[in-house]
């Protein structure tokens, strides 16, 4: 993929840190890397642009957005990632109409208006770095909760143990801001009784972007026979080096994250709140609010501040409750499920972006005409020539989920997705899906995926209640090796038909896998989609469909909202006997899903 990574950066923040995170590794995984900001303060790969995105004005605001424009044409860059507000209002006017995807990544509080309500400058993808944020977003803002989800910064931690004989703390962070005036306020007024109440005590106050008009109001509050004992800094430090003198760190976000793991205790302050000292107890308020960056500001108590550090002084963590913080620090920031999970977003916003609905319809049998059957599994050759009518009328292009997965993983240009998309499947592998069903797909033009079992031995239904006078045939190994690669994609079914959700972890690996690689093997065809048995699925199935090597598993009437937010549980439509043209259209509408599950109370 080629991604643009957009900021506004003035001064180096935790945005640039996490923007320079992704570039390196999405850089290392092959895709072609551009960043266009303000400024630049950390080593970044790719071409860089420096454009003021952080201006004020309006002429040269426009002028921005014609050249950003201008760059998203010349480049043909499928994603921008966005890190900053600035970026935002940017960068919503200059892909109007174009199809390259927007994902932002929001690390604060956004400013409200009334134009954020009417109008989304955010793009296809909001990724909150914490749940303040998304509860923002999703409430004051009334963002399609759907759109919004939180994802942490990637972090790549170094573990060191605790050292007992550290008589630092330190306050770190922006000395520009709600924060810095937080730090400041805190360091004026608690440095005397630090200082005097533990003799051993050093400070260390490491703000960057310290003016020395700041330093020498705070310099004001060191006494002078301790000054010996106290550190003012605003230049750029090596923060590794103030980790290994502390046993506390004061700081928020990225800072107070990197200080745990150095060893530190952490005093959780940021610019909207205290959350205090991060222990088990307070671990969940405190990525909660990324470590008070993020919330309703509430005025800070410094002597609350001084209250945590005596009891970390008194009673540190034992090794197993910092154990416990770091399992949950390891699985929240882990820099390989991010930077993946990333990706998968980029990929998502592409396709949501040219084709923001895919109805995806679920077929089982095709008889010659209607049958007795009270199951309802079954449209008749006559209905389905029909369906095929209505879908080419309406300008549908039928897609298979081998066509999804080139598209997805980029072996076909976006250029060649349809505008209309649909999905056409038939679960189980009827004998007249290939009698009846493919020479009317043939004869409209029209392809489908086929859902197959890999136990070639069953050649008929036998999991359903048997019906006199209903044909409940399969199609047999030889009759599946020759059907027509131009019309029938093949997916797995899985091995018997069992319903999975009654199974082990153990056995629905088995089945998974055994199938994909059955199928593989006797058709010579890719296996890339898997359907649930019966539609039945259950928290566990889409994550062992992916372990299993699928690049997509679906459901029947249930998944995510978006089609494109879980490939491993998509939504499909069933479809019955006597579908109308009204129900053929409103199954096939782009508001069809989000009513079912409205009506539904999913």
């Amino acid at each position: 993929m080629k991604i643009l990574h957009l900021l506004s950066q003035t001064e180096l923040t935790g945005s640039e840190a996490y923007a320079q995170t992704l570039c390196l590794e999405q850089a290392k995984a092959g895709h072609q890397i551009f960043v266009i900001s303000d400024h630049l303060h950390l080593p970044f790969p790719g071409l860089y642009l420096p454009l003021k995105i952080s201006t004020a004005s309006f002429l040269e605001r426009m002028r921005n957005i014609l050249e950003l424009r201008k760059f998203l044409r010349d480049n043909d860059i499928d994603v921008v990632h966005c890190h900053s507000r600035a970026a935002c209002r940017h960068m919503a006017w200059a892909r109007y109409k174009l199809r390259t995807a927007m994902v932002t990544t929001l690390h604060g509080y956004q400013h409200a208006s009334f134009s954020k309500r009417l109008f989304n400058i955010y793009g296809d993808t909001v990724l909150a770095v914490c749940e303040k944020i998304r509860e923002q977003l999703t409430g004051a803002f009334r963002m399609d909760p759907h759109s919004v989800r939180v994802l942490r910064n990637a972090m790549d931690l170094r573990w060191r143990d605790p050292r007992p004989e550290s008589k630092t703390l330190a306050l770190i962070g922006r000395a520009s801001g709600p924060k810095g005036a937080r730090l400041k306020e805190l360091f004026q007024e608690q440095l005397a009784g630090w200082l005097s109440s533990q003799p051993d005590l050093h400070v260390v106050a490491a703000l960057s972007g310290l003016t020395p008009f700041e330093k020498a109001e705070l310099q004001k509050a060191v006494p002078a026979k301790d000054s010996a004992r106290v550190t003012i800094t605003g230049d750029f430090i090596d923060l590794n080096t103030v980790f290994e003198q502390a046993f506390c760190v004061v700081a928020s976000g990225r800072i107070a994250l990197e200080a745990f793991a150095a060893g530190c205790e952490v005093v959780a302050l940021g610019e909207s709140s205290l959350e205090g000292r991060v222990s088990p107890e307070t671990l969940a308020f405190c990525l909660a609010s990324n470590f008070g960056d993020v919330g309703p500001e509430k005025i800070l108590d410094p002597a609350a501040v001084t209250h945590h550090i005596r009891n970390i002084r008194r009673s540190p963590l034992t090794r197993t409750e910092r154990e416990q913080v770091r399992t949950v620090i390891d699985r929240e920031f882990s820099k390989p499920r991010i930077c993946h999970e990333i990706e998968e977003t980029y990929r998502s916003a592409r396709l949501l972006r040219a084709a923001p609905t895919l109805p995806i319809l679920m077929y089982h049998k095709v008889p010659n005409e209607d049958v007795p059957s009270k199951h309802k599994i079954y449209v008749s050759r006559e209905n389905f020539e029909k369906h095929l009518l209505f879908f080419q009328s309406q300008g549908f292009t039928s897609l298979t989920f081998d066509d999804l997965s080139d598209f997805w993983f980029e072996r076909r240009p976006l250029s060649e997705f349809p505008e209309k998309p649909l999905m056409i499947t038939f679960d189980d592998g009827y004998r007249d899906n290939l009698q009846n069903a493919a020479p009317l797909l043939e004869k409209y033009g029209m392809k489908a995926t086929l859902f197959l079992l890999a136990d070639h031995s069953i050649i008929e239904n036998n999991w359903d209640e048997k019906e006199s006078g209903v044909d409940a045939a399969l199609i047999t190994l030889e009759e599946k090796k020759e059907l027509p690669a131009t019309i029938y994609a093949i997916g797995s079914h899985g091995l018997q038909h069992l319903d999975l959700r009654e199974l082990s972890n153990e056995q629905i690996l088995d089945q998974m896998r055994t199938s994909k690689q059955r199928l593989e093997q006797d058709l010579s065809r890719p296996i890339r989609a898997f359907a649930y048995p019966f539609g039945h699925v259950d928290a566990r199935l889409p994550q062992l469909a992916r372990e299993a090597g699928y690049d997509f598993a679906v459901n029947t009437d249930r998944g995510a909202l978006r089609w494109v937010d879980d490939r491993h549980s998509m939504f499909r439509v069933n479809m019955f006997p006597h579908e109308s043209w009204f129900s053929l259209w409103r199954k096939t509408a782009p508001w069809y899903r989000r009513r079912y599950f409205r009506t539904r109370g999913q």
